[in-house]
């Protein structure tokens, strides 16, 4: 009988007459054990009416407990959640079954399902009562395969009854034969004892050919010593009415499922008592949510809301259970298979209460609405971001300008417009190449390249602009990729940085100047009173002739050291200021720098000139372009173990390109980037000079510097070779 408690547990329970239809015994008692509802099977079994039993005491009806034991059962049932079981007999000895009691939980208060399990009356002649009902009852001799009826049933339902011998095998021959293999399993598990009560429904011919539809219940009641069957009992239902309404049934919630499957809408019904919930649709799968289906469903389906979304959702959906509110609708986020989240809308109303007015069952629908829910929240917070981003930009001191990737410009801010005094709408649609300076130390191309190259790292870097009065000014540049209604633009912001130029360019060449006099003062100071000191100790060696035999090797070695002293001083003096107008400018210095490495590094190092214009630069770009040499020639053999060098001047009207190749083992791949000081200073150098300059990995392994600056830099005095 467990399968028969659990059957009633479902919300139709509030209608006790689905007991009806059960084939045992069954009552229903109130917590203080007030017989609440019998069903007709039970009320047979007593001989009682329901009128008679109505509101009376279960613990006076059955009298098979004594001090109070059987309501000790009763208080047990209503908190356990398994079932109890007690053998129970009425006073008067008629009746005697087994009781199972079960807790059923209902909104209005929990009550007890009592079964009555292999009842049996003490009275003559029960067949008489049963006579001419609705209900076929037999027994059936197993061994002998004879079946006797108790009632008339068959003849009522149209049927042979083939009683007597060889029943079954008669019986079975006018079963359906899509329905004979499922009810002969079903009858020989129980026969051989491995199945509980057998309950099996099949299609029978009738008398008229016709099939009907037969729910057959049965059990044995005796057994040999062996365990086999020898006597069963059981009863026989005509069950075609309901199983065609069940069939029509089925049929319409078919259409309906094949309706709404693949629909926008997700379809639900919601099961309270057992938290059971069924999609009529396949919704959840098309949005890659999970469906929480079956039972337990609520627990499941909280987990996935958002946690700043539950509260609402679940106060709502509370109000709607417990009578509050008639409809109930509200917007949420889940949380989808894959980890995101979706926006949803759920709506829903109460199709059955309950007597206190609590919801039995709800119905409703949800509603994808991801799309716009996420539309209307950016469009708000857009709002607020224009609007802040809008107060910066009116703000700020940086020039900002928005470009596509051909250079046209789309947008400027305020201080924009102001650093190249121009107004926006003569701005707008003018390509970003006609702000550059024209003599700066690259072509339009190359400085649109130049500066479009370094936005994925979003590195800085110094450039010239014109302004609309042609005048010129140093910029410093930030330029970063962004992706702009699906299409990519370069955002580009400048900083005016002339006065920091400028005051960097005096710093450089008050330096300059002060490295002019120490190397000046170290040569042609320090230098010559040691020259002087050298000429006035051999002087005085000569003079002193045989006198001073004894001391001769000591002044030798005093005038050695005089003359070590001298060629420090004059490296010195040359490596504080290797590049001035008195030693011939850049050229010079460059041969003589060639010659020392060739010499110190033992290794093949070439100059390569091409000078088609008089080389015209500033003493301190000069300078600057000695050092970038001095170091790339040092990174060469240091870290690329080079054997071979090239260092290539050439010259235009407008231009002065170096650059330095060798045949190492080539630069690492981000060295460039993320490389030491030394290429950071040589690119700052570059910078300082109105220059650019770039690093590269040849094919064969080696590595080329290459440096370009303007001619007739303003960068201190002129050097002219």
């Amino acid at each position: 009988m467990r399968g028969l408690a659990v059957s009633i547990e479902p919300n139709a329970a509030s209608s006790w007459d689905l007991f009806d239809h059960v084939g045992g015994g069954v009552a229903v008692t109130a917590p203080d054990g007030t017989l609440e509802f019998c069903n007709t099977a039970l009320l047979q079994l007593l001989a009682q009416s329901a009128d008679a039993l109505r509101g009376s005491s279960i613990f006076q009806l059955l009298g098979g407990g004594s001090g109070g034991e059987l309501e000790l059962l009763h208080l047990t049932a209503l908190s356990a959640n398994s079932e109890l079981r007690t053998q129970v007999r009425s006073p008067s000895g008629r009746f005697v079954a087994a009781a199972v009691l079960r807790r059923l939980s209902r909104p209005g208060g929990d009550r007890v399902v009592w079964s009555f399990v292999n009842a049996r009356c003490n009275e003559p002649a029960p067949e008489l009562a049963l006579w001419g009902t609705e209900i076929g009852l037999w027994d059936w001799d197993v061994v002998n395969d004879r079946l006797t009826w108790i009632n008339d049933w068959c003849e009522h339902s149209q049927l042979t009854a083939f009683s007597g011998s060889g029943h079954e095998q008669l019986w079975s021959a006018r079963i359906h034969p899509e329905d004979l293999p499922a009810y002969k399993q079903t009858l020989i598990r129980h026969l051989e004892g491995h199945s509980p009560p057998y309950d099996v429904e099949y299609r029978l011919r009738n008398r008229d050919e016709a099939w009907v539809w037969i729910q057959e219940r049965g059990r044995v009641i005796e057994r040999d010593s062996t365990g086999r069957a020898c006597r069963a009992v059981g009863m026989c239902l005509d069950v075609e009415e309901r199983h065609n309404s069940a069939h029509a049934l089925k049929r319409s919630e078919t259409r309906l499922s094949d309706a709404v499957w693949g629909s926008s809408v997700g379809m639900w019904d919601h099961e309270i008592a057992t938290d059971t919930l069924h999609w009529w649709n396949d919704w959840c799968a098309r949005l890659d949510l999970d469906s929480c289906s079956g039972p337990n469903h609520s627990a499941r389906w909280d987990a996935l809301i958002h946690p700043d979304d539950f509260r609402s959702f679940s106060g709502r959906y509370q109000a709607l259970i417990e009578g509050r509110c008639e409809i109930y609708e509200a917007e949420y986020r889940m949380r989808t298979r894959s980890g995101t989240w979706r926006w949803i809308t759920s709506r829903g109303r109460a199709t059955v209460r309950d007597p206190l007015g609590w919801a039995i069952g709800i119905a409703g629908v949800t509603i994808d609405i991801d799309a716009r829910k996420r539309v209307e929240l950016a469009l708000r917070d857009s709002e607020a971001r224009l609007r802040t981003q809008a107060v910066i930009l009116e703000t700020m001191r940086e020039g900002v300008v928005l470009a596509a990737l051909d250079g046209r410009i789309e947008f400027t801010n305020p201080a924009f417009e102001r650093m190249f005094g121009r107004n926006s709408s003569e701005l707008a649609g003018m390509s970003i190449l006609e702000l550059f300076n024209m003599r700066q130390a690259q072509s339009q191309s190359t400085a649109l390249e130049s500066l479009f190259e370094h936005y994925s790292r979003g590195a800085r870097r110094d450039m010239l602009f014109r302004r609309r009065d042609g005048s010129q000014f140093a910029g410093e540049v930030l330029s970063v990729e962004i992706e702009l209604s699906g299409e990519k633009r370069i955002l580009v912001v400048v900083q005016d940085v002339s006065e920091r130029k400028q005051l960097e360019s005096e710093i450089i060449e008050i330096a300059n100047r002060e490295r002019r006099r120490l190397g000046a003062d170290l040569h042609d100071g320090l230098g010559q009173e040691l020259t002087g000191i050298s000429l006035m100790l051999r002087s005085f060696s000569k003079r002193a002739g045989l006198a001073a035999i004894e001391v001769a090797p000591e002044l030798d070695e005093i005038i050695t050291l005089v003359n070590h002293a001298i060629q420090s001083v004059r490296k010195m003096a040359l490596g504080i200021s290797p590049v001035t107008l008195e030693r011939g400018g850049l050229l010079p210095a460059l041969q003589t720098l060639i010659g020392w490495s060739r010499k110190s590094y033992n290794i093949d190092v070439r100059l390569r000139l091409s000078i088609r214009s008089p080389l015209l630069i500033g003493e301190s770009a000069a300078a600057h372009l000695y050092l970038i040499v001095q170091e790339a020639i040092n990174n060469a053999v240091r870290h690329g173990l080079a054997r071979s060098i090239v260092v290539a001047l050439r010259t235009s009207r407008s231009l002065v390109s170096l650059s330095i190749t060798d045949d190492g083992v080539g630069i690492g791949e981000h060295a460039a980037r993320d490389g030491g000081m030394g290429l950071k200073l040589m690119e700052y150098r570059a910078a300082v000079i109105g220059g650019v300059m770039k690093v590269k990995r040849l094919s064969n392994g080696g590595t080329r510097v290459h440096s370009v600056c303007p001619q007739a830099a303003r960068l201190g005095r002129v050097v002219k070779n």
